[in-house]
């Protein structure tokens, strides 16, 4: 896994996420929460969500934020593609 390519991608999608004014509470919430899934597979912590089960999560919430907030899903589409490029 390019541990340095998602590091800074998970720090710029943490700031899109405070960027955006019109987020509801549930959808800021569930992003934070996969911020913080995917920055624990980063530490190697095995005791949080399944691997595959952060990037299936993260493919929902692209589909649902894509029209309303591009910049937002192409860093979270960045964090989907070196997950699958790490074999999660």
């Amino acid at each position: 896994m390019d541990k340095q390519r998602l590091h800074d991608a998970l720090e710029r999608l943490r700031a899109e996420i405070d960027r955006q004014e019109d987020l509801d509470d549930p959808t800021s919430q569930r992003l934070g929460t996969l911020a913080e899934d995917v920055a624990a597979l980063h530490r190697g912590d095995q005791s949080g969500a399944p691997p595959r089960s952060v990037v299936q999560r993260f493919e929902q919430e692209i589909a649902r934020l894509e029209a309303a907030h591009p910049s937002l899903t192409v860093t979270m589409t960045e964090i989907v593609e070196i997950l699958t490029a790490a074999g999660i």
